[in-house]
C-alpha cells in the first residue's frame, strides 16, 4: 500500500503533509463531540456504548491499552524534558570538570529512561495502533510512523547514550566495550534499522527507509571502534563525544518531529524539520573532533591523558 504524495512536497523523501495535518488534528467539538466526554485532558475516550465489548460480550470494557500508553507518555515527557535541558550544560562546561561530569550523568540517565520508554511506546503502538492513537483513524500510518520509526529512534537513543558512557568507562580497557549490553545494543539497532527498510518498502515511503541510514551508520562506526584491538589513544574521547552528542541529536529529533505533531502537524514530519537537530549535532561533533586533534588544546590534553 502507498500513501499519495502531497503536491507541495517536491523532494523524494516526502510524506503527504496535508494528509498528516488532517488525521493528526484533534477532533473539534462540532465534528465529534463524543470524543470530548470526561474531564481528563489526557484521555479522549469514546462513549461507553462504543467501547470494546468485554469477553462475555455483555458489558463494555475500558481501553486499558490507551490508559497504559498515556501513562507511559507522561513519564517519557518528564525524563525527556530533563534530557533536553541538561544536554547543554556538559556540552558547554569545561570538559572533565565536576559540573561536566555531574550534568553529563544526569543527561545520560534521563535519556536512557526516556529512550527505554520510547521503545515501550513503539511496541504498544505496533500491538494496538488504533487503541494507542484513537484520534488518528489511519492504523497503517500510525504503525509505520509511531511504531516502526519510533522503535528505531528509541533504540538509537539508548544505544548512543549507553555507548557514550561505556567508552568513557573503558578508556583504559577498550576490550570492555565488546561485552554485555553494549554489544547487544548494536544488534538490536541493526534489527530496528532493517525493520525501517522493510516497512518503508511495504508502504512505499522513502522517508521511512532513509531513517534507517542513521541506525546503520551508528552500528557501523560503533563496531569499528569496539572491534579494534588497538584503537588510537584519543579515539575514546571522540567516541564518547559521538555517543553523547548523538543521543542529544536523537532526543531533539524526537522533540521536533513527534512533539510538534500536536502544534504544527503540517510540518511535523517534514525532512527539513528533522534536519535541524541533525545539522546542529553534527556541527558540535565536528567541532569537538577538531579540538581533540589539537595537541595544545584542553580536549587534546584530556584525550592524551595529560
Amino acid at each position: 500500500m502507498a500513501w499519495p504524495s502531497a503536491a507541495i512536497m517536491r523532494p523524494a523523501l516526502s510524506i503527504d503533509l496535508t494528509r498528516v495535518s488532517q488525521i493528526m488534528r484533534r477532533p473539534s467539538r462540532k465534528r465529534q463531540p463524543e470524543l470530548l466526554a470526561g474531564n481528563n485532558p489526557l484521555t479522549h475516550l469514546p462513549p461507553r456504548e462504543k467501547m470494546m465489548p468485554s469477553r462475555d460480550g455483555r458489558r463494555p470494557q475500558r481501553p486499558s491499552m490507551f490508559l497504559l500508553f498515556k501513562g507511559l507518555v507522561a513519564v517519557h515527557i518528564v525524563f525527556g524534558l530533563v534530557g533536553l535541558l541538561s544536554f547543554w550544560i556538559p556540552v558547554f562546561s569545561r570538559k572533565g570538570s565536576s559540573r561536566h561530569r555531574f550534568w553529563g550523568r544526569i543527561f545520560a540517565r534521563a535519556i536512557l529512561v526516556a529512550g527505554g520508554i520510547a521503545i515501550l511506546l513503539a511496541l504498544c503502538t505496533l500491538y494496538d495502533p488504533v487503541g494507542t492513537h484513537p484520534h488518528i483513524k489511519d492504523a497503517a500510518f500510525v504503525r509505520s510512523v509511531f511504531g516502526v520509526m519510533m522503535l528505531q529512534l528509541g533504540v538509537l537513543t539508548v544505544n548512543l547514550a549507553w555507548y557514550g558512557r561505556e567508552v568513557l568507562k573503558n578508556k583504559a580497557n577498550p576490550a570492555g566495550n565488546r561485552r554485555g549490553v553494549n554489544l547487544y545494543l548494536q544488534f538490536f539497532l541493526a534489527m530496528a534499522a532493517i525493520g525501517c527498510v522493510a516497512e518503508g518498502i511495504r508502504v512505499g515511503q522513502p522517508l521511512i527507509m532513509a531513517a534507517s541510514v542513521i541506525g546503520f551508520a551508528t552500528v557501523g562506526t560503533n563496531l569499528m571502534h569496539m572491534l579494534n584491538p588497538a584503537p588510537p589513544p584519543k579515539a575514546w574521547l571522540r567516541e564518547h563525544v559521538k555517543g553523547i552528542v548523538g543521543a542529544g541529536i536523537s532526543v531533539y529529533t524526537a522533540f521536533f518531529a513527534f512533539g510538534a505533531v500536536r502544534f504544527m502537524p503540517e510540518i511535523a514530519l517534514h525532512p527539513g524539520l528533522w534536519a535541524i537537530p541533525l545539522t546542529a549535532g553534527l556541527g558540535l561533533i565536528l567541532y569537538h573532533y577538531w579540538k581533540i586533534g589539537q595537541s595544545g588544546s584542553h580536549l587534546g590534553k584530556l584525550a592524551a591523558g595529560e
